[in-house]
């Protein structure tokens, strides 16, 4: 299990002052309230602490995209933490439908063959 990797001080002053107090997202907003750095790859892909990794966004934003899927709307780096997350057990599978409904409506288990 990795366990969640911060920026330095350093590190977000200068993603700060290079982003100029502008959301790096995309959305050009400025950022008046509490600036949040973003992994753009995340530390259990390892992702590294530095510069070249960091996004500053207003905290809407990094909510949306942390929660989201990501930047461009791809869910490809959720998918393979999901699937990571899968074989190191830590996910439980998800019991299924395991029946089908015949043409007069009626379900039908495959317990009950």
């Amino acid at each position: 299990m990795n366990r969640r990797m911060e920026f330095s001080e350093k590190t977000k002053r200068e993603a700060w002052e290079r982003s100029g107090g502008i959301c790096q997202c995309g959305c050009m907003k400025p950022i008046y309230t509490r600036a949040e750095y973003h992994h753009l790859v995340p530390a259990s892909l390892n992702g590294m602490n530095n510069l070249a990794n960091c996004m500053v966004m207003r905290e809407r934003c990094h909510a949306k995209i942390t929660h989201g899927g990501g930047l461009d709307g791809n869910s490809a780096v959720k998918k393979s933490i999901r699937i990571a997350e899968k074989r190191a057990g830590l996910r439980a599978k998800r019991p299924g439908f395991r029946g089908w409904r015949t043409f007069s409506g009626e379900i039908r288990y495959a317990r009950d063959r």
